[in-house]
Protein backbone atom coordinates (compact mmCIF):
# COMPACT_ATOMS: atom_id res chain seq x y z
CA UNK A 1 0.00 0.00 0.00
CA UNK A 2 1.61 3.57 -0.36
CA UNK A 3 1.64 5.48 2.56
CA UNK A 4 0.98 8.54 1.00
CA UNK A 5 -2.82 7.44 0.60
CA UNK A 6 -2.73 7.48 4.13
CA UNK A 7 -0.61 10.60 5.25
CA UNK A 8 -2.08 13.22 3.02
CA UNK A 9 -5.22 13.03 3.81
CA UNK A 10 -3.93 12.90 7.51
CA UNK A 11 -1.66 15.89 7.13
CA UNK A 12 -4.31 18.30 5.66
CA UNK A 13 -6.50 17.24 8.61
CA UNK A 14 -3.77 18.25 10.80
CA UNK A 15 -3.24 21.60 8.89
CA UNK A 16 -7.26 22.16 9.51
CA UNK A 17 -7.01 21.80 12.78
CA UNK A 18 -3.61 24.25 13.07
CA UNK A 19 -6.32 26.18 11.16
CA UNK A 20 -8.26 26.25 14.03
CA UNK A 21 -6.06 27.69 16.95
CA UNK A 22 -5.80 31.36 15.69
CA UNK A 23 -4.22 34.62 17.70
CA UNK A 24 -6.54 37.51 15.83
CA UNK A 25 -3.89 40.20 14.69
CA UNK A 26 -6.50 42.39 12.63
CA UNK A 27 -6.31 41.29 8.48
CA UNK A 28 -3.71 38.36 8.99
CA UNK A 29 -4.29 36.13 12.06
CA UNK A 30 -1.42 34.32 13.74
CA UNK A 31 -2.05 30.07 12.99
CA UNK A 32 -0.81 27.07 14.35
CA UNK A 33 -1.22 25.85 10.70
CA UNK A 34 2.53 26.04 9.25
CA UNK A 35 3.44 24.11 12.19
CA UNK A 36 1.97 20.89 10.30
CA UNK A 37 2.95 22.31 6.77
CA UNK A 38 6.73 22.49 7.46
CA UNK A 39 7.29 19.58 9.75
CA UNK A 40 4.84 17.78 7.05
CA UNK A 41 7.79 18.98 4.51
CA UNK A 42 10.75 17.62 6.93
CA UNK A 43 9.00 14.20 8.32
CA UNK A 44 7.32 13.09 4.31
CA UNK A 45 9.18 15.39 1.57
CA UNK A 46 8.26 17.99 -1.02
CA UNK A 47 5.39 15.55 -2.81
CA UNK A 48 3.34 14.33 -0.24
CA UNK A 49 3.36 17.62 1.90
CA UNK A 50 2.90 19.76 -0.98
CA UNK A 51 -0.12 17.32 -1.74
CA UNK A 52 -1.17 17.65 1.56
CA UNK A 53 -0.89 21.37 1.40
CA UNK A 54 -2.88 21.90 -1.66
CA UNK A 55 -5.44 19.74 -0.63
CA UNK A 56 -6.49 21.69 2.34
CA UNK A 57 -5.93 25.20 0.34
CA UNK A 58 -8.59 23.48 -2.55
CA UNK A 59 -10.88 22.54 0.03
CA UNK A 60 -11.24 25.50 1.96
CA UNK A 61 -11.29 27.09 -1.51
CA UNK A 62 -14.17 25.32 -2.30
CA UNK A 63 -16.21 26.21 0.35
CA UNK A 64 -15.29 24.10 3.10
CA UNK A 65 -14.34 25.67 6.88
CA UNK A 66 -10.95 25.00 6.93
CA UNK A 67 -9.05 28.12 6.96
CA UNK A 68 -8.32 30.40 9.91
CA UNK A 69 -11.56 30.65 12.03
CA UNK A 70 -13.53 27.66 10.41
CA UNK A 71 -13.99 29.47 7.21
CA UNK A 72 -13.78 29.02 3.38
CA UNK A 73 -14.44 29.84 0.36
CA UNK A 74 -12.96 31.31 -3.20
CA UNK A 75 -13.43 34.78 -1.65
CA UNK A 76 -10.18 33.84 1.43
CA UNK A 77 -8.38 32.45 -1.48
CA UNK A 78 -8.54 36.09 -3.26
CA UNK A 79 -9.05 38.42 -0.18
CA UNK A 80 -5.88 39.75 1.81
CA UNK A 81 -4.78 36.35 3.08
CA UNK A 82 -4.62 34.78 -0.42
CA UNK A 83 -0.68 34.99 -0.74
CA UNK A 84 -0.11 33.34 2.38
CA UNK A 85 -2.70 30.24 1.32
CA UNK A 86 -0.50 30.12 -1.79
CA UNK A 87 2.62 30.46 0.25
CA UNK A 88 1.46 27.26 2.00
CA UNK A 89 1.58 25.34 -0.71
CA UNK A 90 5.35 27.13 -1.44
CA UNK A 91 6.20 26.34 1.88
CA UNK A 92 5.11 22.76 2.12
CA UNK A 93 7.53 22.29 -1.20
CA UNK A 94 10.27 24.33 -0.32
CA UNK A 95 10.94 22.55 3.25
CA UNK A 96 10.36 19.26 1.99
CA UNK A 97 12.45 19.40 -1.30
CA UNK A 98 15.78 20.87 0.92
CA UNK A 99 15.15 18.24 3.30
CA UNK A 100 15.11 15.27 0.87
CA UNK A 101 18.86 16.37 0.05
CA UNK A 102 20.10 15.15 3.52
CA UNK A 103 19.52 14.15 7.02
CA UNK A 104 21.08 17.11 8.72
CA UNK A 105 20.18 19.24 11.90
CA UNK A 106 21.28 21.90 9.29
CA UNK A 107 19.62 21.05 6.05
CA UNK A 108 16.09 21.29 8.46
CA UNK A 109 17.08 24.61 9.67
CA UNK A 110 17.47 26.22 6.49
CA UNK A 111 14.54 24.66 4.92
CA UNK A 112 12.33 25.83 7.30
CA UNK A 113 14.50 29.22 7.31
CA UNK A 114 13.71 29.73 3.61
CA UNK A 115 10.13 27.99 3.65
CA UNK A 116 9.04 31.09 5.94
CA UNK A 117 10.97 33.69 3.84
CA UNK A 118 9.06 32.99 0.87
CA UNK A 119 5.77 32.04 2.89
CA UNK A 120 5.94 35.57 4.34
CA UNK A 121 7.44 36.97 1.18
CA UNK A 122 4.19 35.79 -0.94
CA UNK A 123 2.01 36.66 1.60
CA UNK A 124 3.08 40.14 2.21
CA UNK A 125 3.17 40.59 -1.54
CA UNK A 126 -0.21 39.74 -2.02
CA UNK A 127 -1.26 41.89 0.60
CA UNK A 128 0.78 44.64 -0.47
CA UNK A 129 -1.10 44.75 -3.66
CA UNK A 130 -4.45 43.74 -2.41
CA UNK A 131 -4.51 46.89 -0.11
CA UNK A 132 -1.82 48.94 1.07
CA UNK A 133 -3.58 49.77 4.06
CA UNK A 134 -3.97 46.40 5.30
CA UNK A 135 -0.48 45.62 4.37
CA UNK A 136 0.81 48.89 6.52
CA UNK A 137 -1.23 47.59 9.55
CA UNK A 138 0.13 44.00 9.29
CA UNK A 139 3.73 45.04 8.39
CA UNK A 140 3.64 47.28 11.31
CA UNK A 141 3.16 44.98 13.70
CA UNK A 142 5.12 42.07 11.36
CA UNK A 143 7.77 41.83 15.03
CA UNK A 144 4.45 39.76 16.90
CA UNK A 145 5.00 37.44 13.50
CA UNK A 146 8.51 36.87 13.74
CA UNK A 147 8.37 36.48 17.29
CA UNK A 148 5.80 34.03 16.96
CA UNK A 149 7.59 32.15 14.00
CA UNK A 150 10.86 31.83 15.33
CA UNK A 151 9.37 29.85 18.28
CA UNK A 152 7.09 27.87 15.81
CA UNK A 153 10.25 26.91 13.60
CA UNK A 154 12.11 25.90 17.05
CA UNK A 155 9.84 23.50 18.14
CA UNK A 156 9.00 22.37 15.00
CA UNK A 157 13.09 21.32 13.81
CA UNK A 158 13.37 20.29 17.44
CA UNK A 159 10.26 17.62 16.77
CA UNK A 160 11.14 16.78 13.30
CA UNK A 161 15.02 15.95 14.33
CA UNK A 162 13.83 13.82 17.49
CA UNK A 163 11.20 12.06 15.04
CA UNK A 164 13.58 11.56 12.77
CA UNK A 165 16.40 9.86 15.03
CA UNK A 166 13.85 7.49 16.72
CA UNK A 167 12.41 6.24 13.69
CA UNK A 168 14.73 5.97 11.01
CA UNK A 169 13.62 3.28 9.03
CA UNK A 170 9.60 3.47 9.87
CA UNK A 171 8.78 3.43 6.52
CA UNK A 172 6.63 6.30 7.14
CA UNK A 173 9.01 9.66 7.23
CA UNK A 174 11.61 10.14 5.14
CA UNK A 175 15.39 10.66 6.26
CA UNK A 176 16.71 12.43 3.22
Amino acid sequence: MNKRIIIIPVLALLITAGARVTIDMGVVPIVLTTFFIYLGGLLFGSKTALAATALYVVSGALGLPVYAGGTGGIERLLGPTGGYLLGFMIAAFTTGFISERGNSLIRDALALLLAAILLHTSGLTWLYFYSAEAWQQTFGQYWIFITAETIRLTVILITARIIKKRWPNSGWIQTG
